[in-house]
């Protein structure tokens, strides 16, 4: 039997999506360019930190496949085939759209162009569903939320590709909520068909966070109305195999390759072997009191119950498909990281795009718990005020003090499941102004417990205590506020870095990297540094490798001469030098080729 969905008790013809005439095009249009502007104005004024410290394992190889994809292969295809070394090939759903901006505008105009991309498919389907059923300002709340994210903010700062899935996965899960209440459902699911697609060959961890999403729209839908459910599927489907196509066509003029897919099963399986799993997968849990942010998603979970609590057929379907969605991936990563063998949990930038629910979950709860608390046009913006506010006092230097899971991080857990129990309570109370203190209360107590838990400052330096140094900790402390200049500088520096080596002289030239200063091992990962470096205190594997060509890279100056001498086994000639720089940032170059390995040209 179907069920009526009613858009909500603040919805007031004059705010429906569909006003028209002259009278209704210039408020749409001016509501239209605002949202599409909202992420520059965010950027502006929560002072979004542009560029996020890349604290990964070959932090920069995405970017290197951005650059300059052919130039990797060609020289390394043969090398990373036997392992998993090609997976990063397979995420096509960031590195086609990446590539093709890159062409477009350059390296890094193609960064600040593909962030603003993947914040527009977070924000505008956020604010279309929060709108729809709460109110202009209950959308712009959500727009507030995401940009105001420290995980959301740190993930789109690296290329690394949880910056694309993240957005991908906010925006699949608002357009299949909008496909279940008023109308063009079909194209809805166009959209959620698109962006979930995306999200599955930007990143495999999207997976299980999508399986979950779609389990329960389908079960929503068998429970409520299930005509058109058939179709509904297949036109679901019909997209993703469409995308993938096109993702096909893409990678094959790009990358060379159409296949990303056995790409990905073949990462999958290599991942899945014991030595893998054993090496990854951290079975304890000492790290886990180390990572607030991590109590954030379970506390809005339970702040979503208490607010919605009642018979589930009395709950709009669009949010109840959004809260049980949350449930259901919170359980699904829990599961995976405490019963399985995968890393869901440990590694922030894999549970990063969990926040892409648990961010529109946040947006609900708040819009729901202040829906009978602030009553009246002008009083509904006491919410994105608000919600707002509290960010730009964090940026002002009312700083949380560094604290780990117990008791501080417990505490300010529950003191947020409270707040939404108190609202709830009180959601009733009168007279207006009451009800305002109460609604501003809550707001602030809601907003400051869930942004200190992501922000406050992780007390394990470089990596998590427990894991034997593989999980590095996210600078999700400065996130708001942040300038990146450094990192915009090792950034310029590393794109830089193709065009002076060039391309190979023939498939299969391989290069190997002698970074002389430590700090530099980031930068390394243009050319996949974790496997393709080598010191010359211990030039064993250059023998074994037989490399053609060696990059030196230095924060100082280099003695090419001293170098050649003690290379002279493998007949190095130097075939360039230079000196990158950008800001305080200063690499010196040189190439080297060997002549022992050498394949001549001619």
């Amino acid at each position: 039997m179907a069920r009526n969905v009613v858009p909500g008790p603040t919805m007031q013809p004059s705010e429906s999506l569909g006003t028209g005439g002259i009278r209704g095009f210039w408020p749409s249009l001016a509501e239209a360019a605002a949202v599409l502007c909202s992420p520059l104005a965010a950027f502006v004024i929560l002072s979004l930190r542009p560029m996020a410290p890349a604290v990964l394992a070959d932090s920069n190889i995405h970017t290197a496949y951005i650059v300059h994809p052919r130039d990797l292969l060609d020289r390394y295809s043969t090398v990373l085939a036997p392992g998993a070394g090609l997976r990063e090939v397979g995420r096509v759903g960031f590195l086609v759209p990446a590539h093709l901006v890159y062409l477009v505008v350059g390296a890094v105009p193609e960064f600040y162009v593909m962030r603003y991309f993947f914040a527009l498919i977070a924000v505008v389907p956020t604010y279309l569903i929060l709108r729809r059923h709460y109110g202009r300002a209950a959308g712009a709340t959500g727009i507030i939320l995401v940009m105001s994210s420290p995980v959301i903010i740190t993930a789109w700062g690296t290329d690394y590709p949880d910056s694309a899935a993240v957005s991908y996965l906010i925006g699949s899960l608002a357009c299949v909520s909008l496909s279940l209440g008023g109308g063009h459902r079909r194209l809805w699911l166009s959209a959620t068909g698109l962006l979930a697609t995306m999200a599955v060959w930007s990143h495999s961890i999207a997976i299980p966070l999508l399986a979950v999403m779609f389990l329960v729209f389908i079960g929503i839908r068998a429970l409520t109305d299930r005509h058109g459910l058939g179709w509904d599927l297949l036109t679901l489907g019909a997209v993703g195999v469409g995308v993938t196509l096109v993702l096909g066509v893409g990678s094959q003029l790009i990358l060379g390759r159409s296949d990303f897919i056995a790409t990905t099963w073949d990462a999958y399986r290599f991942y899945s072997q014991p030595a893998e799993t054993n090496y990854w997968h951290t079975g304890g849990t000492l790290w886990l009191s180390y990572l607030p942010y991590l109590l954030v998603p379970p506390a809005v979970l339970a702040a979503w119950i208490v607010t919605f609590w009642r018979r589930p057929r009395a709950i709009p379907t669009p949010q109840l498909l959004i809260g049980l969605a949350c449930a259901g991936q919170v359980a699904a990563f829990s599961y995976m990281q405490f019963f399985g063998k995968s890393w869901t949990l440990e590694q922030h930038y894999l549970s990063s795009t969990l926040f892409a629910g648990v961010t529109l979950t946040l947006a609900i709860t708040l819009s729901e718990m202040c829906n009978n608390l602030l009553q009246g046009p002008l009083a509904k913006w006491i919410l994105p005020a608000l919600v707002l506010a509290v960010p730009l006092i964090y940026e002002a230097g009312l700083r949380p003090p560094s604290f780990r899971w117990y008791p501080t991080g417990i505490v300010m857990a529950i003191v947020l499941i409270t707040i939404a129990l108190v609202a709830r309570l009180l959601r009733g109370i009168r007279p207006r102004s009451a009800a305002l203190v109460v609604a501003a209360a809550c707001i602030t107590g809601v907003i400051g417990s869930v942004l200190a838990l992501m922000v406050t400052p992780i007390q394990a330096q470089g990596y998590l205590p427990g894991t034997g140094g593989k999980d590095p900790t996210p600078a999700y402390s400065t996130a708001l506020g942040g300038s990146g200049e450094s990192e915009l500088d090792q950034y310029r520096v590393a794109v830089e870095l193709p065009s002076f080596v060039g391309p190979p002289d023939y498939k299969g030239e391989q290069l190997l990297m002698v970074y002389i200063d430590p700090s530099l091992v980031a930068l390394s990962g243009m050319y996949h540094g974790g496997i393709n470096s080598v010191t010359l205190l211990n030039p064993n594997r250059i023998p074994q490798r037989r490399p053609a060509e060696l990059l030196i890279l230095s924060r100082t100056p280099v003695g090419f001469g001293q170098m050649l001498t003690s290379l002279h086994q493998f007949q190095p000639t130097l075939l360039r030098k230079s000196v990158l720089r950008s800001g305080s940032f200063t690499v010196y170059a040189g190439l080297l080729k060997l002549g022992l390995f050498s394949r001549p040209t001619h």
